[in-house]
């Protein structure tokens, strides 16, 4: 492994910039996913990891993701593990990113199994209570949240799994609180406000069990 985060940084950002033109080619077998998953999980740079997961997303949405869902369950252990103990917020940021993207991926290609796994490993409850609360980052997962809520199938009860979930439901209820409460209207607080509405309506609205809790 190249010992200069500096020059892996220049690498993954070069890797990144081709997988939109040959993401084929880059992806071709499970080797590179497991190597750039292993950098996420590991790599001591949070640049680095942040440009890594950048280039699982573009990945994604470029055509490979065949590819990517055959290592679904790496791949959301990777994320999950990452929301639970990242503190950088680049990184949370991409995670997000990610998420959304997969999910569109996912309704794309009926893929079900993908949100089981955001069910039955708790991914949404971490983006729901991400450790930052103010900027893009924030948005993002607010907007990752929706964007799960509304793809994912009813019968997997992905709102359920929220509003029953003691700390996301509080962490949802203190958010609506706290974005009412201030009288700043910037845009990132405006976005916030839209997506956080949009995923409760959608939460609220799919299941009546979620109305009755």
């Amino acid at each position: 492994l190249e010992p200069s985060p500096t020059v892996r940084c220049y690498q993954v950002s070069t890797l990144r910039d081709l997988v939109n033109d040959c993401s084929g080619a880059l992806f071709s077998d499970g080797r590179s996913i497991d190597s750039v998953l292993k950098l996420i999980h590991a790599d001591e740079s949070p640049d680095v990891r942040t440009l890594c997961i950048e280039l699982i997303k573009v990945a994604a949405l470029t055509g490979v993701q065949a590819i990517l869902f055959e290592f679904l369950a790496p791949t959301i252990a990777v994320v999950r593990d990452r929301l639970e103990r990242d503190a950088s917020r680049d990184v949370q940021l991409a995670l997000a990113e990610l998420m959304e993207a997969l999910a569109e991926c996912a309704a794309v290609l009926n893929g079900s199994k993908f949100f089981r796994s955001v069910v039955d490993d708790g991914v949404a409850r971490l983006l729901v209570n991400a450790r930052h609360r103010d900027g893009d980052a924030f948005v993002a997962t607010l907007r990752a949240t929706r964007q799960l809520a509304l793809l994912c199938p009813p019968n997997l009860q992905l709102g359920l799994s929220v509003v029953t979930h003691f700390q996301s439901l509080s962490t949802l209820l203190k958010t609506c609180l706290d974005l009412h409460a201030t009288h700043e209207s910037t845009p990132t607080l405006t976005f916030a406000r839209v997506e956080l509405g949009i995923a409760l309506a959608v939460i609220l609205l799919q299941n009546p069990a979620c109305r009755k809790h």
